[in-house]
């Protein structure tokens, strides 16, 4: 019996149906996305924090370390990102540029990347909490 749970806030995406080759045959859901307390509108497009890590990650030169900065309450024109770059970053106009170039192309919103050097985040920035800063 699959497990629903309901006012969580999560947000997921049923899957198109195929029966499983074991015999199962309850509909499916995709990964959480994340919820929708943790939601953040730039402009028209609805961005997750989710969706900054994957770009982050896809970016060998960064650390993987990052913060959301959000300057005001309500719809931001464009979303400030702080993120890591490790020894191997050389050029970092050029790698600012790739990266608000790639956000807009995967996500489809406005972006600004502050990069700073590694050790520069605060301890403990791995909690989800904590990935979210209001300026």
């Amino acid at each position: 019996m699959p497990l629903l749970r309901y006012r969580t806030g999560d947000i997921a995406v049923r899957l198109p149906y195929e029966r499983c080759a074991c015999g199962r045959t309850f509909s499916k859901t995709s990964r959480v996305k994340g919820r929708i307390a943790q939601m953040i509108t730039v402009g028209d497009v609805r961005v997750f924090p989710s969706d900054v890590e994957e770009v982050i990650h896809a970016v060998p030169e960064l650390t993987g370390e990052y913060q959301i900065v959000l300057r005001e309450a309500g719809v931001q024109q464009a979303l400030e990102v702080r993120a890591e770059y490790g020894e191997g970053a050389s050029d970092l106009d050029a790698l600012g540029s790739g990266l608000q170039r790639t956000f807009q192309e995967r996500i489809g919103a406005k972006s600004r990347f502050e990069l700073v050097p590694r050790g520069s985040m605060p301890p403990g920035i791995r909690v989800k909490a904590q990935r979210i800063v209001k300026a």
